[in-house]
């Protein structure tokens, strides 16, 4: 499938699509520098296209009523990322390579989901899930910089964003991110 192509699938499909290829480029065992150069351009692509979806539904979603499009469309961005990272599927050479890919990508995932938290509902329950993924698989260390980082850069721009602090300061102290 070409760029061309992938700008007419819906967020979920380009998302599974792109983790499909970032799967099989992370997968090949050539260590050659050509190859390296494309796991990195598939990585970055993946990551951006994660932050165009998930960026483009938030700030539409934040602004208008729970219920309308946006959220809906947010809602099945997240249930698709947590399909493809948090319940994997039968298949344990899969679930292996989304395992690595969320490895890849973790860093620029998070910083997408910590603001989602603020929303509530359904969009927080997906993205609290997500995180718990994203931190089992990814330095906690280095999560923790970037909430700190988030937490710093918001002040007050956020809505909500005691309530999204207290949530993941609780599960960081919990031991469950």
């Amino acid at each position: 499938m070409t760029e061309d192509n992938t700008a007419r699938l819906s967020a979920p499909e380009a998302i599974r699509y792109a983790t499909m290829i970032v799967r099989d480029v992370l997968s090949s065992t050539t260590e050659e520098e050509d190859i390296a150069n494309v796991r990195e351009e598939s990585l970055v692509n993946l990551s951006a296209l994660l932050e165009a979806h998930i960026g483009e539904r938030a700030s539409t979603a934040f602004v208008e009523p729970p219920g309308s499009s946006a959220a809906g469309d947010l809602l099945q961005v997240l249930a698709t990322l947590q399909t493809l990272f948090v319940e994997g599927n039968d298949d344990a050479n899969e679930a292996l390579a989304n395992t690595s890919v969320l490895q890849h990508i973790g860093w620029d995932l998070y910083k997408q989901l910590v603001p989602l938290v603020a929303m509530g509902g359904e969009v927080a329950t997906h993205s609290i899930a997500l995180l718990e993924r994203v931190m089992a698989v990814c330095s906690p260390k280095e999560m923790f910089i970037v909430l700190a980082e988030q937490l710093e850069a918001w002040d007050g721009s956020l809505p909500n964003a005691s309530y999204v602090a207290q949530v993941l300061l609780t599960h960081f102290a919990k031991g469950a991110l």
